[in-house]
């Protein structure tokens, strides 16, 4: 699904540009001094910096995307089996940000999760030291001689998307190029990097990287700037690959980017609730403090991932260091969580002791459940989406009951309440039509994009109900409408049955969508039959008795009752096309091919309403 419209530069890649410009200044600042720069070409190198750099991160971007369509689906469902198990909470960190390509956009997401309540804080702090591993993907990759197959997997990709026409092959056409654009980027910032290897005031820049502090602080800086660690380790091992860095140098700046990808987490998290900043705090925290413990030990570290690598000319040459850098990376993160992981029951109340409650906080309904940062994965954006709806749902439940009680029971001073509830519901509506509007920027799967549309439909039938609720009470209490509900004319215990019906396929249609229970969802369409004969048959009856009427007033009475028979028709109205919509979605996952899926959906529909009647 694609809207059409662009999207829009992000803030992280128009502080690239500074950022890269910044680094490059203390070298032309050099060169200015002419000592060793005559065979630079500054401009050449500038511009194959910036250029290599921009591709690698638009390839990322394009392989990122498309793997949250292609895979969002697999991911939701991880998502909803996520258990206390601190084991799989680390496997579905790893396999997100493996997905999105960036533990701060993983921590985003998960802090968005814990701040809807769809998530615990024990649960957050596995994802988020899975998180760390998972970016640790990239730097392998990047870290292979897999530049030379740079073009040809553009080529392919390129073909793949704009020839054939079947979605499935043009998302994993998108997915092939971006993957050569990254290495393609990488190529040219190697390229562009070459002529520095013999000018010495730019080695002598890079030699002050051996002190480890000031390339911790340095990587740190420059990755809070584009808040991509995975780019910054792109950078690093493009510098290796040129000879331009040493092993120890190239740890420290690697320990550095773990640090400042944690600063897009803490900013997210700013006006949370005290759950969603206790896991960007847990996640600075872990960063940190495993930065801490190992840069001292950098030299050591240096050695053992040589004695690992064989010992030999070949661990020792400078042409493995970049696959070194990439395997410390990968090392570093991999044994900060076995270190961590045991611990996370001690640590999620070290947290609480941080950043203690607020007294005077109270959870607003609906405030932070949906969070903007998950709509960098649909498929966690639909989870808090489908959170508004149970809200939602628990709203009109009330509203229904109140309009039982005000019909039946007399008890007028719920139409007040009833009414304001509206209002809460239409504004929870309109800000969830917002949401998923903006999780139409880009492409969705079919699956992801028909769920939006689905779930979007169910709000507008909660919102519509809500309405037609509150309308039968201001009919039932308000000026001659409330004269004539008092009248011997209506069929009162006729309605009221009627009423109990509707109410229920209501609670069971809600219940089957909030549960995909398919089961329930056809309880509801079984029942249109039945619910057609009780209307039949309380419009007929209520006719008659204003036949064998004389008293004029009845005629009023038969006006109203009619009126509120229509409204409890449209209300089970919308909550048949909510169990259609769920016995639809069932038959849609099973079906490879949407329109059969469709059809056969119709057909069981025909034989179900058949079997009622």
């Amino acid at each position: 699904m694609n809207t059409g419209k662009k999207r829009a530069l992000t803030p992280a890649l128009i502080a690239l540009t500074l950022g890269l410009s910044c680094m490059l200044i203390p070298t032309l600042a050099l060169a200015e001094g002419g000592e060793g720069g005559g065979g630079v070409d500054w401009a050449q190198l500038t511009m194959g910096l910036l250029g290599g750099l921009a591709l690698f991160l638009f390839g990322m971007d394009e392989m990122s995307n498309t793997l949250k369509v292609v895979a969002g689906d697999r991911i939701k469902k991880v998502l909803r089996t996520l258990s206390s198990n601190r084991i799989i909470g680390v496997l579905t960190g790893a396999g997100t940000t493996a997905v999105v390509q960036s533990s701060s956009v993983t921590t985003v997401i998960v802090v968005g999760f814990v701040s809807a309540g769809l998530m615990t804080l024990p649960q957050a702090l596995g994802v988020i030291l899975g998180a760390n591993i998972g970016t640790t993907i990239t730097a392998q990759i990047v870290a292979f001689h897999v530049t030379k197959y740079a073009l040809g997997l553009v080529a392919i990709g390129f073909t793949m998307k704009f020839v054939f026409k079947k979605p499935m092959v043009r998302q994993w056409g998108t997915l092939v190029l971006g993957l050569g654009l990254i290495f393609f980027g990488m190529a040219v910032m190697g390229e562009a990097m070459k002529p520095l290897r013999a000018y010495q005031p730019f080695l002598d820049l890079m030699g002050q990287m051996e002190h480890p502090l000031l390339a911790v602080l340095l990587a740190t800086g420059f990755t809070a700037l584009i808040q991509s660690s995975s780019a910054t380790t792109g950078i690093i091992i493009a510098l290796a690959s040129q000879g331009l860095l040493s092993l120890e140098a190239g740890i420290a700046l690697a320990l550095g980017a773990n640090i400042g990808t944690c600063i897009t987490a803490i900013l997210a998290a700013i006006g949370k609730p005290r759950e969603a900043i206790r896991a960007a705090v847990a996640h600075s925290i872990f960063n940190v403090l495993g930065v801490v413990i190992v840069v001292p030990l950098i030299p050591s570290f240096a050695e053992f991932l040589m004695t690992m690598a064989g010992g030999g000319a070949e661990a020792h040459a400078a042409a493995a260091v970049p696959r070194h850098i990439a395997n410390a990376h990968t090392i570093f993160n991999v044994g900060m969580t076995v270190v961590f992981l045991p611990f996370l029951g001690p640590y999620a109340r070290l947290l609480h002791w941080i950043v203690p409650e607020k007294k005077s906080e109270v959870a607003a309904v609906g405030e932070d459940v949906l969070d903007p940062a998950l709509t960098r994965l649909p498929a966690a954006a639909l989870t808090a989406a489908r959170r508004q709806i149970r809200i939602m749902t628990a709203e009109v439940a009330t509203t229904l009951a109140d309009m039982d009680a005000v019909l039946f029971s007399g008890e007028t001073r719920r139409v007040e309440m009833a009414v304001a509830r509206e209002r809460m519901i239409a504004g929870m509506h309109v800000k969830l039509a917002r949401y998923l509007s903006s999780m139409t920027t880009g492409e969705l799967s079919e699956d992801t994009a028909s769920e939006v549309l689905r779930v979007m439909n169910v709000a507008n039938g909660l919102k519509n109900m809500t309405h037609i609720a509150v309308a039968n009470m201001v009919r039932a209490t308000t000026g001659s409408g409330a004269v004539a509900f008092q009248q011997e004319a209506i069929n009162l215990d006729r309605l009221n049955r009627y009423q109990k019906s509707v109410h229920r396929a209501c609670e069971t249609a809600l219940d089957a969508f909030l549960s995909d229970d398919a089961a329930l969802a056809y309880e509801t369409i079984r029942g249109r039959v039945t619910m057609n004969t009780l209307e039949s048959d309380l419009r007929e009856s209520s006719t008659e008795l204003l036949r064998r009427s004389s008293d004029p007033l009845n005629v009023e009475a038969y006006a109203t009752e009619m009126e509120i028979i229509a409204n409890l028709d449209q209300i089970y109205h919308h909550a048949y096309q909510i169990a259609q919509s769920v016995v639809g979605r069932q038959h849609g996952d099973e079906s490879d091919d949407d329109h059969e899926g469709d059809g056969q959906v119709d057909d069981e529909l025909d034989l179900a309403e058949s079997q009622a009647a």
